[in-house]
């Protein structure tokens, strides 16, 4: 396998691991920076929207219980999710609210991200194969050698001229 290839598997996996941990990690290896920067402020954005509005209690036994579904479509963060879910309730924070319909909101909030996240990283992925085929099918370009004028077509551009 020559290093070109190697290079662009790398970059591939690159691509699958940042998309995997980070939103919009799999676009800012890919080369689109900006796209990728939107694309984490927005998740993470209403992930931790979402983290705020339940106080982090959305990774609990309790939430599990409630939503199950919910519950399961935050891992889809990546690992912001993990280290979320990973945190203790001493750490947490702020208290749940005591509104009920509050606390589904935040859940509602971090589910949302987690699938807008799959999106992304399905966007990067396919992303990814789009420019890896781009660069396979691309063929190098033959140039066709720059002739240089001769006497007789100099002669021949200038009479042209002469005779407007």
């Amino acid at each position: 396998m020559s290093k070109n290839i190697r290079q662009r598997i790398v970059r591939l996996y690159l691509a699958l691991i940042a998309g995997a941990l980070v939103p919009g990690g799999a676009h800012i290896v890919l080369g689109k920076t900006l796209k990728g920067l939107i694309f984490a402020i927005a998740i993470l954005s209403s992930f931790f929207a979402g983290l705020l509005l339940t106080g982090n209690y959305s990774f609990t036994e309790q939430a599990e219980f409630r939503h199950p579904v919910m519950f399961w479509l935050q891992y889809l963060v990546g690992a912001p999710a993990f280290i979320s879910a990973s945190m203790k309730p001493e750490m947490y924070i702020t208290e749940p609210f005591k509104d009920p319909k509050i606390f589904e909101i935040g859940v509602l909030y971090a589910a949302v991200a987690g699938l807008l996240n799959l999106l992304v990283f399905i966007n990067g992925v396919t992303l990814s194969l789009k420019l890896e085929n781009k660069t396979i099918a691309r063929k190098p370009q033959m140039t066709q050698p720059v002739k240089e004028p001769d006497e007789h077509t100099e002669n021949i551009e200038v009479h042209d001229k002469l005779n407007l």
